[in-house]
């Protein structure tokens, strides 16, 4: 009996060992699972929008709370979402270059400041420039802010082809000429 036992204790046991190793094996040849990495939570790729700017304004990525004012900022998105970029100039300043990986993008920058990056599939670098805001007066030829005879003396220069004719054309008659001068003097003496 002690026999009996002891044959089936070892069959049992061998049994066992098989079966032991026949799942192992199985359980190699499983496909491992993947890890997060450059992933989210749920698994969608991400990716990183950088925005840098100088003086005289800002990017905003919205929804993100990145902000680069004077300075480099980024976000990370998931891949196929749109990517609105909020770009503001400070008080006396305006928007003078926007670009994309490289490319100028300024004119597709709408009238209240936003360029969105539509579906992102890869990483992405902005950057913008600001540049002081001239505010034109109509009549000051040179430029210096203020409406006066040295504006008639530009236009002289302007005519005897010793100065810039940009701005000359006070009158807009795509001439240079006296009737320039004459509207200069009557800006001046309040006429206009």
């Amino acid at each position: 009996m002690k026999k009996i036992l002891l044959s089936l204790c070892l069959f049992v046991a061998a049994t066992a060992t098989q079966s032991f190793a026949a799942n192992n094996n199985s359980a190699a040849q499983e496909p491992a699972t993947t890890s997060i990495n450059d992933n989210d939570l749920k698994g969608n790729k991400r990716f990183t929008v950088q925005v840098s700017t100088g003086e005289g304004g800002q990017i905003e990525i919205m929804g993100t709370g990145a902000i680069s004012k004077n300075s480099v900022a980024s976000a990370t998105i998931n891949t196929g979402e749109d990517v609105q970029l909020v770009i503001t100039a400070d008080e006396g300043y305006v928007l003078k270059t926007l670009f994309v990986d490289g490319t100028d993008v300024l004119a597709n920058v709408s009238d209240d400041g936003i360029y969105t990056i539509t579906a992102i599939s890869k990483n992405m670098s902005v950057s913008a420039t600001f540049e002081e805001d001239l505010v034109v007066i109509e009549g000051d030829v040179n430029l210096d802010g203020v409406v006066n005879s040295s504006d008639i003396v530009a236009i002289y220069n302007a005519i005897a082809g010793e100065g810039p004719t940009e701005g000359a054309d006070v009158n807009g008659d795509s001439e240079i000429n006296s009737s320039d001068v004459v509207a200069v003097y009557n800006i001046i003496s309040g006429m206009e």
